[in-house]
């Protein structure tokens, strides 16, 4: 009877797995690290208690950030379209958590509590990708959006301005302490790449450096930052070669031109006059018949301008 239980459910996932197709791997390689302002560049003070160890730290205050944090990942070949989830540790907010998250141009070893002059440079320039604080404050999610496959993400989380605030008008710096437990691969959601037509993934093509960081001072293989739309799922566009199809010249047929009329405004102008003499004659010829028989009454001595004038009589000469 186990047994037979056993298989049911194999049977049962391996249907789930064809109706749900290729589940994308884990996401590898994470690493993060936090810095604050209480760090010196000499260490040995103890890391703020409401971070837990491996966890990540970003904070404000109203003279600006105070905790930044960092994270890297590497996607598989079969990932795409990653979303981090942040588990919420602890967080205290007065008008309103913001956290933005840029690439990182600038190298960072993973680590808690390091000193605040050491933290990383990121690429302020670029469209940040925005934290957005579920409704029970448990988590911060980020869409990062079209990222190729096997890339590695590198990112850097600060503080960023308040968007929404009961103030009449919103503090220069946010006021936040938010500490987030360790990044597991779990939290990093990916989409699955579709399978190619030609039964092969294509190659992913390199990513390019962030404009303006020098040599040795940015990672390899970081994936481009986009901010993906509401509702929508970013493709990576394929790399392989379609084929053109060739299409064959087909013969080339003359048409018959297309017979055009031969009448204009003219001709019909003609049939008008053409129509309007012929009932001016039937007119006359109607007067005619109906003065020859009455040629005998009132008016028959009556003329039209039809007839033609009398001669004139020759009147006798002198005798």
């Amino acid at each position: 009877m186990r047994l037979s239980r056993l298989l049911a459910a194999s049977v049962v996932a391996g249907f789930a797995g064809l109706l749900l197709g290729p589940s994308a791997d884990a996401a590898g390689g994470v690493q993060a690290a936090y810095w604050w302002v209480g760090q010196p560049d000499t260490a040995g003070v103890p890391a703020p208690p409401q971070v837990p160890a491996g966890g990540l730290y970003v904070s404000s205050t109203s003279a600006g950030p105070s905790a930044v944090s960092a994270i890297r990942f590497t996607l598989s070949t079969r990932e795409q379209a990653p979303v981090l989830v942040l588990r919420v540790h602890q967080l205290q907010q007065f008008d309103g958590l913001s956290i933005d998250a840029y690439p990182a141009t600038g190298r960072w070893q993973g680590g808690d509590a390091q000193s605040w002059s050491t933290r990383p440079a990121f690429d302020a320039k670029k469209l940040p990708v925005k934290g957005v604080l579920n409704a029970a404050a448990t988590t911060v999610t980020f869409a990062l959006g079209a990222v190729a496959p096997g890339s590695t993400i590198d990112l850097v989380l600060v503080p960023g301005p308040v968007t929404t605030t009961s103030a009449p008008v919103a503090p220069p710096n946010p006021t936040f302490d938010a500490s987030f437990e360790p990044v597991r691969s779990a939290d990093i959601r990916t989409t699955a790449v579709p399978p190619h037509p030609s039964g092969h993934q294509p190659t992913p093509s390199p990513t390019p450096q962030p404009t303006g960081a020098t040599a040795g001072s940015s990672p390899p293989d970081r994936g481009v930052l986009v901010p993906a739309l509401p509702g929508s799922t970013a493709q990576p566009a394929p790399t392989d070669t379609v084929p053109t199809p060739v299409v064959a010249q087909q013969p080339v047929v003359p048409q018959p031109a297309a017979s055009t009329s031969v009448r204009s405004g003219r001709s019909n102008r003609d049939m008008f006059i053409l129509a309007f003499l012929l009932a001016d004659a039937m007119a006359f010829v109607a007067w005619r018949a109906r003065a020859g028989h009455a040629g005998t009454g009132p008016g028959a001595g009556r003329i039209s301008i039809y007839d033609l004038p009398p001669s004139p009589t020759a009147e006798p000469g002198p005798s």
